[in-house]
């Protein structure tokens, strides 16, 4: 059970196995499963395997297989100057014939406003990556050196094959009808993205779930495969992530209780990409932005899109409590956050560019160090500070 303002309460089965032999941590090998729905109609099931020290060599493999379905992903434009009015869509409403009925909330001219900025789509995806490291050096300073590799398709439906409106018999397979979406692309991008990627580690983290010294950068770029791909177009990706414990003036902190976590990132597109992909940032995590659970809380989902993303978070992260009961040990700690991004339609000679930020807390809570829980809410002036909530597994960065 998860809980992101966006998407609504999840329910859903995840079922995980993993191997280990005493040496390499957290895992060998692990395998989940997972089966995801939400109350705002967002579906996310998929098998995910990540396999460490492969065939004893220093590579580390990780896929997924799965099938992702929305029927109210955001969509407010592309470019970082989007606004999301509301009174646009009561005048486009207004504008297709429809009528308000103030006695009922769920008329045709509440459904066309409320969906005017939403997407519907399908999209079964597939990838993998590799990471061999060059350089493990373990004691004292510690740091990796890794190269990558990796490949991902994703297969674009618009609409929905458990939708039929229109009353025709057939699924809906396009977007909904009047919305911005639709506007802006009318046959709702169908098609395949097949995409390959190569780049570049460097990671000198104390460990991995929660680091508490240490920094993590990486570099990348990535192109769409001729011949394959619906779409042409290339990227490029970096991101420096940084850990630095702090203390108080005369107090000693070796656990490293006080944390200023930080992370900066940079990435672009340069061709014709789908708009999923323009949600997507490049790199070892693949992470919507701007705007939602991992990159700008607080504003909501996939808000900013653009060809052109230069984002920043810092995190104080407190860890003020630690019990240990039953042989499982439960770490708690608090978190101030501060996100903020520059978004732009094009790399190159941008037209429309834009800077928004939100911020809050969080209280994060570890048990036994490497299955983390964090329940973050964030505000945004660009959402008129409403307060967004976000329950969910696993820190942002």
């Amino acid at each position: 059970m998860n809980y992101i303002a966006d998407n609504g309460l999840g329910l859903g089965l995840i079922a995980a196995a993993y191997h280990g032999d005493g040496l390499t941590l957290p895992y060998r090998t692990a395998v989940t499963l997972q089966l995801f729905a939400t109350t705002k109609l967002v579906q996310d099931s998929h098998v995910t395997l990540d396999a460490l020290r492969v065939f004893d060599l220093p590579l580390r493999i990780g896929a997924r297989a799965g099938f992702l379905t929305s029927l109210t992903q955001n969509y407010c434009g592309e470019g970082g100057d989007v606004t999301c009015d509301e009174a646009a869509a009561a005048t486009a409403a207004t504008a297709a014939g429809l009528v308000d009925d103030d006695d009922d909330d769920d008329d045709a001219w509440d459904r066309f406003v409320r969906r005017y900025y939403q997407r519907r789509f399908m999209n079964p995806y597939a990838f993998v990556n590799a990471r061999y490291a060059v350089l493990e050096r373990g004691v004292g300073q510690p740091l990796r050196v890794e190269f990558t590799a990796g490949y991902r398709a994703s297969y674009f439906v618009p609409g929905s094959v458990f939708i039929d409106e229109d009353g025709d018999g057939e699924p809906d397979l396009q977007p909904w009808p009047g919305s911005l979406y639709a506007r802006a692309h009318p046959d709702g991008e169908p098609g395949l993205s097949s995409l390959v990627s190569l780049g570049v580690m460097f990671d000198s983290r104390d460990q991995e779930p929660s680091p508490t010294s240490g920094w993590w950068t990486e570099a990348s770029v990535r192109a769409t495969t001729p011949g394959l791909s619906s779409w042409s177009y290339a990227g490029f990706h970096a991101t420096v992530r940084g850990f630095t414990p702090l203390s108080l003036p005369g107090v000693s902190d070796r656990d490293h209780r006080l944390v200023l976590a930080h992370r900066l990132l940079f990435d672009g597109i340069v061709g014709d990409a789908p708009v999923q992909d323009l949600a997507r940032i490049g790199g070892s995590q693949d992470t919507y932005a701007f705007g939602g659970v991992d990159l700008g809380r607080g504003i909501r989902v996939q808000r900013f899109l653009g060809a052109l993303k230069v984002l920043d978070q810092a995190e104080l992260r407190w860890r003020f409590a630690e019990v240990e009961a039953l042989g499982q040990a439960l770490a708690f700690t608090a978190v101030g956050f501060v996100d903020s991004g520059l978004v732009a339609d094009r790399v190159l000679q941008p037209q429309h560019v834009g800077v928004a930020a939100g911020g809050g807390g969080a209280l994060r809570v570890a048990w036994n160090e490497n299955f983390i829980v964090r329940c973050d809410v964030a505000v945004s002036p660009v959402e008129q500070w409403a307060l967004q909530t976000y329950i969910t597994i696993g820190q942002p960065f």
